[in-house]
C-alpha cells in the first residue's frame, strides 16, 4: 500500500501545468494502485484527474514589513521584561540588606544584655523588641 501512495505522490510531483489522466484500480482484495493505463484482471478502474498546483506566490515584501513589526513588538517586550526583572532584583536586594541590618541590630543589642548597668540592659532588651517588630514587620 505504502508503494501505491508514494508512485502517487510521484505522480503529483511530477504533474506540469497541464491536467494529466490517471486511472486509479481497485482490486477485488481492495487493494489501491494508481497508474497511467487501464486496469489488469478484475480490478475496477476509475479516471482521476489530476492538475498543477494552483496556489498563488504571496507578497513576500509584505509579509517581511508584518514580520519586522513583530519582531520589534517582541524586541519591546523582552526589553521591558528585563527592566522589569532588574527593578525586582534590586527591591529584593535592598530587602535583604534591610533584614541583615535588623539582625545584626539584635545582635549588637544583645552584647548589651550583659552590662552591669540596669538601664543598658533595658535599652538594649527594648531595642532588641524593636529590631524584632520590624525584622516580622518587614517580612524578613
Amino acid at each position: 500500500m505504502r508503494h501505491h501512495v508514494f508512485a502517487l505522490l510521484a505522480l503529483f510531483a511530477c504533474a506540469n501545468a497541464s491536467a494529466a489522466d490517471l486511472i486509479k484500480c481497485t482490486a477485488p482484495d481492495g487493494k489501491v494502485a494508481f497508474q497511467d493505463r487501464p486496469c489488469e484482471g478484475k480490478a475496477k478502474g476509475e479516471q482521476v484527474i489530476v492538475q498543477a498546483n494552483t496556489i498563488a506566490p504571496t507578497d513576500t515584501t509584505e509579509t517581511s514589513k508584518k514580520l519586522e513589526a513583530v519582531n520589534k513588538r517582541l524586541a519591546a517586550r523582552t526589553k521591558a521584561d528585563d527592566d522589569y526583572r532588574e527593578r525586582v532584583a534590586a527591591q529584593n536586594a535592598r530587602h535583604d540588606l534591610e533584614c541583615r541590618r535588623y539582625a545584626e541590630e539584635i545582635v549588637r543589642q544583645r552584647a548589651w544584655l550583659s552590662a552591669s548597668s540596669p538601664a543598658v540592659r533595658q535599652s538594649a532588651s527594648n531595642e532588641i523588641a524593636i529590631q524584632r517588630a520590624r525584622l516580622i514587620d518587614f517580612g524578613c
